[in-house]
């Protein structure tokens, strides 16, 4: 029979508490070590039913927004800051809103939802009305059918961020991704504006970036919706014009998006270019123009480029009749820009370099304006610009 430990000595005693310690680190050491019984993995891959596919009535790709923003998918909407995006996209969703085509292509009627992560809401409720106004839309259909949540007042509106978890970086969905979840049940489009705020995370994280465009386009998916994500630029193509991509980060936001959009200046002239479909073809680029409150409207046949060719051909057709000289030149110290730009009536619109060479080149194209050889008073042989005798009149301005 052992004796009770208060009986024990104190030498006997601690030699008997370590052995039970040691007894019970080897059987913790023992579970560990025992192989792991068979687990059950669910299968990440479903096999999907062919064999019926001629007989089958399947579902074909669905569009809020013909052609451009696939229902139950993110489309993305990059640009430099400052041109327009977040007007353009508020434009489209008061389009679905109200039911009614934008820029010849059909909307879907249905409830928008935009979230404004980066204007406050009476910024947006204000670019809204002259939306309105602009495009001459009903604005109490908007109204009925457009939700505006505002996340500019919060200091943490991310809708995902990133967590690191035994030293792996993982995305944490947040309660404003939630929140916009709820939001778009029973929605058809879902605006939301935009990445940089929207994402707290590294943007070129491939795995981080497809996890958070997948969590927007299952949201999409369970309402039904489209998705409208907008984007900035990424750093190449900030400083070098429209060259480079038309998005930020890792390629994954390309990769994993279904249709992008990207809002470009081409030569002055805005356009809307649709740079990727994988639900149908292309649509062609659609040329816009900015009226006073900033409304980027689809550019009718001749507004934006034809106009300048013709404010530029009477301007240069005016300096020819009273006999001044336009050389040919693109560079050196007198070049046709530096010439024309002095001229009476010069359109101020054109003072942009790009935006004159486009419309100098146009009237070239169209034959309005040809080149032609003159001697100068030196008998030096010289080239410059002449009007074909048939040339339109100026549009009436006033």
């Amino acid at each position: 029979m052992s004796a009770a430990p208060e009986l024990l000595p104190r030498r006997l005693r601690d030699i008997d508490e370590l052995s039970e310690r040691d007894l019970a680190r080897l059987d913790n050491a023992r579970r560990w070590l025992r192989p792991a019984p068979a687990m059950t993995v669910e299968a990440s891959l479903r096999v999907v039913e062919v064999g019926d596919l001629a007989a089958a009535t399947l579902q074909a790709p669905e569009f809020v927004v013909d052609r451009i923003v696939p229902r139950g998918h993110v489309t993305l909407l990059g640009g430099h800051g400052g041109t327009g995006k977040s007007t353009l996209a508020l434009a489209i969703a008061a389009h679905v809103a109200a039911g009614v085509p934008w820029a010849s292509l059909a909307c879907a009627q249905g409830r928008a939802v935009f979230v404004s992560l980066e204007d406050p809401g009476e910024l947006v409720r204000w670019r809204l009305r002259a939306i309105c106004d602009a495009y001459q839309l009903d604005a109490f259909a908007v109204a009925r059918s457009l939700i505006i949540l505002d996340g500019t007042e919060a200091d943490a509106t991310a809708l995902a961020y990133e967590l690191v978890i035994a030293g792996r970086a993982v995305l944490e969905p947040t309660s404003t991704m939630h929140q916009v979840r709820d939001a778009a049940a029973d929605a058809a489009l879902v605006v939301i504006d935009n990445a940089s705020d929207a994402y707290d995370a590294n943007e070129n994280d491939r795995r981080q970036v497809r996890t958070f465009v997948r969590a927007l386009a299952k949201i999409g998916r369970d309402a039904g919706a489209a998705v409208l994500l907008l984007v900035h630029v990424d750093k190449h193509a900030a400083r070098h014009g429209a060259s480079g991509n038309t998005f930020s980060g890792s390629t994954a936001w390309h990769n994993s998006a279904r249709s992008r959009l990207a809002l470009v200046d081409s030569d002055g002239a805005l356009e809307l270019r649709h740079e990727k479909a994988n639900l149908c073809r292309r649509v062609d680029s659609i040329p816009l123009r900015v009226n006073a409150a900033g409304v980027p409207l689809p550019a009718a046949a001749g507004d934006a480029t034809g106009g300048d060719d013709l404010l530029l051909l009477h301007c240069l057709r005016a300096a020819i009749v009273r006999g001044d000289v336009i050389g040919c030149h693109r560079t050196g110290c007198a070049t046709t820009y530096t010439t024309a730009v002095d001229l009476p009536g010069f359109p101020s619109a054109l003072r942009a370099k790009p935006r004159f060479w486009a419309a100098l080149a146009r009237l070239e194209d169209s034959g309005e304006l040809v080149r032609e050889e003159y001697l100068t008073p030196q008998r030096k042989v010289r080239r410059r610009y002449a009007i074909r005798a048939h040339a339109p009149n100026a549009p009436n301005t006033g």
